[in-house]
């Protein structure tokens, strides 16, 4: 992978450098050109090194997704009013906290690349994943020509999967996106939602569960 790393104050650890250099990524530092997208065709991911996470980077990063699908992974200090939840709303495909462990570092890295975005030959908004057709901007859902009537917490959880389409999604970010602001709810009461929602798009394999980690939406 060809990783572009954006960093705002300090320096990248070296450990860091190190550990994904020796698992043979190429690793530049740079920043995001908004308005020359050509500029990252040959970037693989992008890594927001960010000591002073702030409103200004997520404007830029929103503007940066409107014109590139390169995944993004946010690696912020603590400090943040909302952490996680306004990066992945922003357009990131992933957030890490500071302080975190390099080897998990490494692999969320490189998990960004196992799946694209969205399904290429999706329109705008839809995501396709095996039999599934999911609309995120009119939050409905097709299976085989059958459309089940999700709950709003039920398409809420499947829209964070959709978004990640073929990529690890943790319990916690599903937590975090669907009751931001709201009361949390317990793990049996995600568990008895994310039952709910398997039942009713009725397709084995659709939505995998990651033990002691999360769910994945479709084929890795």
């Amino acid at each position: 992978m060809r990783i572009l790393m954006v960093q705002d104050v300090g320096e990248m650890s070296g450990v860091l450098a190190s550990r994904l250099w020796a698992r043979g990524h190429s690793l530049v530092h740079g920043s995001l050109e908004i308005d020359t997208p050509a500029m990252h065709r040959k970037d693989d991911a992008v890594v927001l090194n960010l000591e002073l996470p702030n409103r200004r980077w997520l404007d830029t990063l929103r503007q940066f997704r409107r014109v590139s699908q390169v995944p993004v992974l946010v690696w912020a200090a603590r400090g943040d009013d909302y952490p996680g939840v306004r990066w992945l709303h922003g357009g990131a495909d992933d957030y890490v906290r500071k302080p975190a462990q390099v080897q998990e570092l490494v692999t969320r890295i490189e998990t960004l690349r196992r799946a694209p975005r969205v399904d290429g030959g999706a329109p705008p908004g839809r995501v396709r994943a095996m039999g599934a057709s999911i609309n995120l901007e009119a939050r409905t859902v097709e299976v085989n020509g059958v459309h089940p009537e999700l709950t709003r917490t039920e398409f809420g959880i499947l829209a964070v999967l959709a978004r990640h389409v073929g990529r690890p999604v943790s319990r916690q970010q599903i937590v975090a996106e669907v009751w931001s602001g709201k009361v949390r709810p317990t793990s049996r009461a995600l568990d008895a939602h994310m039952n709910n929602l398997r039942k009713k798009l009725a397709l084995p394999g659709l939505i995998a569960t990651l033990y002691g980690y999360g769910y994945r939406l479709g084929a890795s």
